[in-house]
């Protein structure tokens, strides 16, 4: 486990109890697919290497920047646990020149028009999940783009307004992440 950086990725991933993990473990898994086994050095894990597998994620939006995140957060956790002032396990870190690739925002119009709102509210189907569908958009729209997770955990309503806390952000705010909306 020590010089296999995939190996040391799963057990580190097991020990972790946040709701990240299933990023970790798609991110490691998309990783064991590029590569085609499933044990990788971390010497095998240079500049050529991150590049190619940024490269191999490229045709999908959101995964260079996200998996390539995880990759570098479970390195350098490797670096810090295997690596003593004595003994230099992982003796480079190849993410100090590669730097993981921004996410490519969407530069175009973003807002919905009237019309578009009107067609979806007016849009009527005998399927049961595309129904669902726009009801969860028209509810989420409403209530000024509350999460689904944050929907279904709340369970203060105020009238008029409902209170919850960002599932999200809670646990990297002092407030947990505490909103009130208007319904």
């Amino acid at each position: 486990v020590e010089s296999d950086f995939i190996g040391y990725a799963l057990s580190w991933i097991d020990r972790q109890d946040n709701r990240s993990v299933p990023g970790y473990k798609t991110a490691i898994n998309s990783l064991r697919r590029y590569i085609q086994k499933d044990t990788l050095s971390f010497k095998e894990m240079n500049y050529a290497f991150l590049q190619g597998y940024a490269e191999y994620l490229r045709p999908y939006r959101r995964a260079p920047n996200a998996y390539l995140g995880c990759i570098k957060h479970i390195f350098q956790a490797a670096m810090k646990e295997l690596n003593t002032e004595y003994v230099k396990v992982i003796d480079f870190n190849p993410f100090e020149t590669f730097g993981v690739p921004r996410q490519k925002m969407n530069k175009g119009v973003r807002a919905l028009s009237l019309e578009d709102l009107l067609r979806i509210f007016n849009y009527k189907t005998d399927n049961k999940r595309t129904s669902l569908t726009r009801d969860a958009f028209l509810l989420s729209f409403g209530l000024m783009g509350m999460n689904a997770i944050d929907l279904m955990s709340a369970t203060t309503f105020r009238d008029p307004y409902i209170c919850y806390c960002r599932t999200k952000t809670a646990a990297r705010r002092n407030d947990n992440a505490y909103i009130e909306v208007r319904v």
